[in-house]
């Protein structure tokens, strides 16, 4: 599970208090479930509470929102993830530069094609000092339920360094 809260001068601008949860398998790694517990929109204190049990190809996404249930359905084409299980395959993902993947990433109840590619060895600098690390470009795009490309959606690029040892911790992120 992790939470994110905004700070109290960034609350006066866009409110966040999110909580995610994600159930993985561990033996595969691979996310089985998400929830999450969120404000339905920067400009609602409604909150909305999603559910979702993944499965290839298609599955329910089960959304409460101020006593509303609504039910619809993801049609996805790659292996699925959501967001803190995405960052834990990143970590653990020892490839050569220029390996790349695509996986549709659920976020919230919107799902996500995610294209990411190691981009090679950097050194990023911590307050522990220089530390190697893997760098990762990518770049995603929203989906509509029926699994294709949103062609309203524009595309968010990110770049993410973990660091190059054991440990694989994330130390930098830049995203739209």
């Amino acid at each position: 599970s992790a939470r994110v809260v905004s700070s109290p001068l960034l609350t006066m601008f866009h409110p966040v208090d999110d909580t995610l949860s994600t159930w993985i398998d561990p033996v595969t790694g691979r996310a089985l479930a998400f929830e999450a517990v969120e404000l339905a929109s920067s400009r609602s204190t409604e909150v909305e509470h999603t559910r979702v049990r993944y499965a290839p190809g298609r599955f329910a996404v089960a959304v409460e929102r101020a006593g509303r249930h609504l039910d619809e359905e993801q049609v996805v084409r790659h292996d699925t993830f959501d967001v803190p299980s995405m960052l834990m395959l990143l970590r653990g993902w020892h490839g050569a530069p220029g390996d790349r993947m695509v996986v549709d990433v659920m976020r919230s109840r919107t799902a996500w094609r995610l294209g990411v590619e190691i981009a090679g060895a950097d050194t990023v600098e911590t307050v522990l000092g220089a530390m190697a690390a893997v760098r990762f470009e990518g770049a995603s795009v929203r989906m509509r339920r029926d699994g294709a490309d949103d062609p309203a959606s524009e595309r968010r690029a990110f770049t993410l360094w973990i660091s190059d040892d054991v440990d694989r911790v994330p130390l930098r992120l830049r995203a739209h």
